[in-house]
């Protein structure tokens, strides 16, 4: 048999254990502030690469697809390149 001169009651453990998980859930928290000061951000790119443009092309103008285009259009670095329809009204509208 073991020989306890000190037994440890299930309170005295229970204290015990919340003030290790007290102590190791606060030492990332700490180590990272103190990473957060040597965070570098890079600078972006100053030239404008070809893909940083969309280019549109739409087969079948009808309504849909001018809605389609017109909401398309209102993102900035969109551009419509192309337009295919069988109806010529259609075509010329959309130009």
């Amino acid at each position: 048999m073991i020989d306890r001169t000190t037994p440890q009651s299930r309170r005295k453990f229970l204290n015990s254990l919340a003030a290790g998980a007290l102590a190791g859930g606060a030492t990332p928290k700490f180590l990272s502030t103190r990473e957060r000061n040597h965070i570098h951000t890079l600078a972006r790119q100053k030239y404008q690469s070809a893909n940083d443009q969309i280019q549109l092309a739409v087969i079948g103008a009808g309504g849909m697809g001018m809605a389609d285009v017109e909401t398309a259009l209102s993102i900035p670095g969109v551009r419509l390149v192309a337009v295919a329809d069988c109806f010529d009204g259609r075509l010329a509208s959309s130009a």
